[in-house]
């Protein structure tokens, strides 16, 4: 196997993360480090902001702002003494946390923020900022306008910065290098506001677009037989993974199921070939993807075929919970794949398996002391509980499910601000949409739009003819002391971001591109290390069942290791155990089936109760039955 590659954005990460904490080091003492502490905590934020970890990037992007505040302070209010530098630092702080703000969920918020800087900038008479300001700046102030007008359900102003913020990612170049990945949100996020507006052939263009363009960002992760760092597939297979779920989605939308189908039956095999080197990531998008075809089968009256997806699909989903190292991390991939092979087997007229299955995710949805977050997944499978309860008869339990599942669409619809835009979509579909993380297809005519001035899109931000000034790497020192500032007064802007803990004062940017002080001797970066392999998920298994191989041990050090592993409660360390003591006793119950026949039954029972317990409900079936067969070859 060929030597595992480095990845360039973790150890940039770590170089300016270690950067900044001596920064912060330095400051207290030496004041010409303000500066340089800024663009070090403004490039740490943006490359966080770049792999997606918003939560994780809001304290420094909070820092930022008010350390960048405090620089446009020391030169008054913000007018005509206000430096381009300072004034870019503070717009570049601002829309970080609006980009971060927009990320972890809260898009009014960071919506609110992008306006205010972007006023911000309009106190400033002596220097427009705009041409100063990087593109993936003006491009992350644009998108987080886009996602709080669709919060607030005004799909045409959504739009409208969507295709300012495509734009200006377009225009600033950035297909390539280190921050193709803000492409591929821009390119996402228009796909995506098209759709919810109802206009499908662009979304499906779009669409196409976007898995172009997260290919290429995930291409060197794809294309290496070797290993690669698990915060590496982690960043980047995501979206490439949303992208082909969206364009599915899209392409059954516009009137072709048929090409939805062959779009994730292509996908599916591709992530099957990468999901055993590639890890979770993989293996999850897998068993979503292998889902959501599942679903589109049976609506094509297909449930054979569909029986296949949805079982492989739980499969993967199985083995995922029985190795998670947080409990629940994969509860969500669970939801998704035995909701769907619930609603296979119903369709195939086997109402009672499908309402054992509902109870084992219900069991462990209970065991994990119900976490938040999962009411659209819930909702999804009380929808199914209720058919399967009807189907076997049992009206009272059906009628408890339906109103579960109607209680909780309702609240998911409360929730929503635009949940006008979407009132005549049926509850099922709603609620699987929120349960996948997919924006929702209007049913109400397409809106209308005009494209955004130049300033209103901050189109000299890509276009200016300007060449952009040198990186400002330290402050010059002052011929006096500076003085503390005076307190600030309130913000001159009535939309200026109240996030920041000390008022903003008309500030200014500057056209550093988030510049770094003279950077310390790189870290080398901590080995990478590889996570171990993972068999890929294959068709449903026909008995008997092989379990994995395992070292031969005697027969005795493994019962007493399973009976130590049930002594644990452990539930990956029973299934390992009861895995090895099948492997064990298959050999010896062939020779001599008199003597270790009835073992190897009790065996395979135990087999297929550990993996329910572990969260396989579909993969506990097939012991279980060769233990059954087994039992009546042997006449036991």
């Amino acid at each position: 196997m060929a030597p595992s590659p480095t990845d360039p954005h973790a150890r940039r990460l770590k170089e300016v993360a270690s950067q900044v904490k001596k920064l912060r080091g330095w400051v207290a003492s030496d004041p010409s480090k303000a500066d340089p502490l800024v663009d070090a905590l403004n490039e740490l934020t943006a490359l966080r902001l770049v792999a997606h970890r918003h939560v994780e990037a809001a304290p420094d992007a909070q820092d930022a702002l008010t350390r960048a505040n405090r620089l446009v302070a020391e030169h008054g209010a913000v007018g005509p003494f206000t430096p381009v530098d300072d004034g870019v630092r503070f717009v570049t702080a601002t829309a970080h946390l609006a980009c971060a703000q927009t990320g972890a969920g809260n898009a009014a918020p960071g919506a609110q923020l992008a306006q205010a800087a972007t006023g911000w900038m309009t106190l400033l008479p002596h220097v427009d900022l705009v041409p100063h300001l990087g593109p993936r700046t003006a491009t992350w102030l644009l998108m987080a306008q886009a996602s709080g007008a669709a919060a607030s359900g005004d799909l045409a102003s959504a739009n409208a910065f969507a295709d300012a913020s495509l734009a200006r990612a377009r225009e600033g170049g950035l297909s390539s290098g280190d921050e193709a990945p803000v492409l591929v949100d821009a390119v996402r996020l228009a796909a995506d506001l098209r759709w919810s507006a109802g206009i499908v052939g662009d979304a499906v263009r779009f669409s196409r677009e976007a898995v172009v363009a997260s290919a290429a960002v995930a291409a060197p992760v794809l294309r290496d037989d070797a290993r690669v760092a698990d915060a590496w597939t982690q960043r980047v297979l995501p979206p490439w993974i949303a992208s082909h779920r969206d364009l599915a989605d899209r392409l059954r939308g516009a009137g072709d199921p048929e090409a939805a189908v062959a779009q994730r039956r292509h996908f599916a095999e591709q992530l099957t070939v990468h999901a055993a080197r590639l890890g979770d990531p993989a293996r999850a998008g897998l068993a979503t993807t292998l889902a959501d075809l599942a679903w589109d089968l049976l609506a094509l009256d297909r449930p054979d075929e569909a029986l296949d997806a949805a079982g492989r699909a739980a499969e993967v989903a199985g083995e995922l919970t029985a190795g998670e190292a947080v409990a629940g991390e994969h509860l969500a991939v669970q939801f998704a794949a035995v909701a769907a092979l619930a609603r296979t087997l119903l369709a195939r007229g086997e109402p009672s398996e499908a309402a054992e299955a509902l109870g084992s995710l219900q069991e462990r949805y209970s065991s994990l002391r119900s976490p938040a977050g999962f009411d659209a997944a819930l909702a999804v499978a009380a929808a199914v509980h209720a058919d399967a309860s009807r189907a076997l008869g049992d009206q009272p339990a059906s009628e408890r499910s339906l109103q579960e599942f109607h209680a909780l669409v309702a609240g998911l619809r409360a929730a929503s601000p635009a949940s006008a835009l979407v009132a005549d979509v049926p509850d099922l579909t709603y609620a699987r949409d929120r349960a996948r993380g997919v924006p929702t297809r209007s049913p109400l005519p397409s809106p209308g739009w005009s494209e955004l001035s130049d300033a209103a899109s901050l189109a000299a931000a890509t276009r200016s003819p300007l060449p952009e000034p040198e990186p400002v790497v330290v402050r010059r020192p002052v011929s006096a002391p500076v003085p503390p500032p005076a307190p600030v007064a309130a913000p001159a802007h009535p939309d200026a971001p109240s996030v920041a803990p000390e008022p903003i004062v008309a500030r200014e940017p500057v056209v550093a591109r988030e510049p770094i002080a003279a950077r310390e001797p790189v870290v080398a970066p901590e080995p990478v290390v590889a996570p171990e392999p993972v068999v890929a998920a294959g068709p449903v298994v026909s008995e008997p069942i092989a379990p994995e191989p395992v070292v031969e041990q005697p027969l005795e050090s493994v019962r007493a290791a399973f009976a130590a592993a049930k002594a644990s409660g452990d539930r990956q360390q029973v299934l390992a155990a009861a895995t090895a003591l099948v492997a064990a006793l298959r050999p010896l119950a062939e020779t001599e089936p008199g003597n270790h026949g009835a073992a190897l039954v009790a065996a395979l029972e135990e087999w297929g109760d550990a993996k329910f317990r572990a969260g396989d409900w579909w993969g506990s079936r097939a012991p279980k039955k060769e233990a059954k067969q087994l039992a009546r070859t042997l006449g036991l």
